[in-house]
């Protein structure tokens, strides 16, 4: 983690001056140079949530150029969701070395750039399609390529658009992270018509999940609820406080009987262990299950409770009813989309601070979080369980905002 966090400090210091430099010092480059297209490189590393928001644009990009070579540089973080989709003939992954002491991971991450970018010369690729949002080391490799026809994201005072032969604005007033990127591939001409994310699990892993419901005594008459209460180590604002968590289960199980499944990475054990505690009919699967056994497991829960989260991502590709409460992000561009999941959240003055792209917040109050009511979460709650008790519902006679004072409840 050490590493990554320093390669990106070392991006956003000195990236947008190099580019600016190596986009003066360059008359390789001519915007939108029509060539024939044969064999496109996808760049995206990021986060795990991160993945989701591409998946429908790599479908089509896909279905458009089926007959065509597709690559894509992923890293060891994200390279276990995207292979689970067919869309790519190969998938070069990028190890950024951890674990080996600093100084060493430093010397090692660097030998593997240098390394990455001779592969990617002698690959020959005539198309980028470069879907980081703010790194300028992404764009350096896509321009360094030598490929004739580069996608990317403009992102104000980074200077990458300098360096695409076609770009757009990365941000674009509550546009939603995966309609960025359908427009981004729409460039050169690929037409996205579905939102179909559905995250394949093999079959083992459904097994495994069977034989953990079965260990727990949970049935398929049971209320089940899925429940995540961390985030990204990196953004530990977006977590909603844990004494909330502990009263909002309290009230599901007292009101509905239901069993509830505290989900979370190993590095949340401590934070899951503390909120299990507080009650009966609360199950801790903290660390217990890899990246298709999770998704297995939120694909059979009734309705899934979290913050802003890979979890959350994972839960919209496996079509799961979500709650989610959101503050530091905009919900309208990072939010799920999907027509039964509800985003709760109390905007005030610095809310969405995320919005600037910046990897870090000198936010230490997070009220945008604290204000946000365990009646709040609850009342979305109830809608959702009625949801699930009615499927005949008409969505149609919802209305799309519920507002309380300063509180927004979007429903879809």
């Amino acid at each position: 983690m050490k590493t990554f966090v320093f390669i990106k400090k070392i991006d956003r210091t000195l990236g947008a001056g190099f580019i600016f430099l190596l986009s003066k010092a360059s008359k390789l480059f001519s915007k939108k140079k029509k060539v024939k297209i044969e064999k496109i490189l996808v760049i995206k590393f990021g986060n795990l949530g991160d993945v989701f928001f591409t998946i429908p644009a790599l479908g089509a990009l896909d279905k458009k150029f089926s007959k065509k070579e597709i690559v894509l540089l992923t890293s060891n973080k994200t390279c276990g969701i995207y292979s689970r989709y067919p869309y790519f003939d190969r998938i070069i992954n990028f190890n950024f070395e951890e674990n080996k002491g600093f100084a060493k991971d430093i010397f090692f991450t660097f030998r593997n750039i240098l390394n990455l970018i001779r592969i990617i010369r002698k690959e020959n690729f005539d198309t980028i399609i470069d879907m980081e949002n703010y790194s300028t080391f992404t764009c350096f490799l896509s321009f360094i390529s030598d490929a004739k026809t580069r996608l990317g994201l403009d992102v104000k005072g980074t200077n990458r658009g300098l360096l695409y032969t076609h770009s757009m604005p990365c941000l674009k007033e509550n546009r939603h992270e995966k309609d960025t990127f359908i427009e981004l591939v729409s460039l050169i001409g690929v037409e996205a018509v579905e939102d179909n994310i559905n995250f394949k699990r093999t079959k083992e892993e459904e097994n495994y999940v069977d034989l953990f419901l079965k260990n727990h005594s949970i049935s398929q008459n049971d209320l089940l609820i899925g429940v995540h209460a961390g985030s990204n180590p990196e953004w530990l604002i977006k977590r909603w406080p844990k004494e909330c968590f502990k009263e909002l289960i309290k009230d599901i199980v007292k009101k509905y009987g239901a069993k509830v499944i505290l989900v979370g990475a190993k590095d949340e054990e401590g934070l899951i262990k503390d909120i299990s505690s507080s009650g009966k009919n609360i199950i801790n699967s903290a660390g217990k299950f890899n990246i298709g056994q999770l998704a297995a497991l939120i694909s059979r829960c009734d309705l899934f409770i979290c913050n802003d989260s890979a979890p959350m991502h994972i839960a919209e590709s496996v079509r799961t009813p979500i709650v989610a409460i959101m503050g530091p992000t905009n919900p309208l561009r990072w939010g799920p989309y999907g027509k039964e999941d509800i985003i709760v959240n109390r905007k005030i003055q610095c809310s969405y601070c995320r919005e600037t792209g910046s990897v870090e917040s000198n936010c230490t109050n997070i009220e945008c979080m604290k204000k946000i009511r365990v009646e709040d979460v609850m009342g979305a709650v109830e809608t959702q369980i009625e949801r699930i008790k009615k499927s005949f519902f008409s969505y149609e006679q919802i209305p799309n905002i519920l507002k309380g004072e300063e509180l927004g409840c979007t429903i879809k």
